[in-house]
């Protein structure tokens, strides 16, 4: 018998941040719009937890560029202002 979820996934509830999370949220939405503003020509779109707002010091910053850009692209836009970064590109399924 399957358990039942304890959150249905529309119930609203409250969440309260402590000002230590507010200001990783900041600083991680502050780099977010330093990449995106280098990306503005391939219409970067935030998602995940820094656009959610439910970041924590050790999050990530995803970001989602729609169509196919060459990668080497990215790489230049981002020159100087990233120092880790992983390139994820969708494939088709039968490859």
């Amino acid at each position: 018998m399957p358990r039942e979820k304890v959150v249905k996934i529309w119930d609203e509830r409250e969440v309260v941040y402590p000002p230590k999370r507010w200001h990783y949220l900041w600083e991680k939405r502050e780099k977010a719009l330093k990449i995106m503003e280098r990306l503005e020509q391939f219409d970067p779109q935030l998602y995940g937890s820094v656009a959610r707002g439910d970041v924590r010091r050790d999050s990530d910053i995803d970001i989602f560029i729609p169509y196919k850009v060459p990668s080497y692209l990215i790489e230049l836009a981002l020159e100087g202002i990233v120092s880790r970064r992983k390139i994820v590109m969708a494939t088709p399924w039968h490859l």
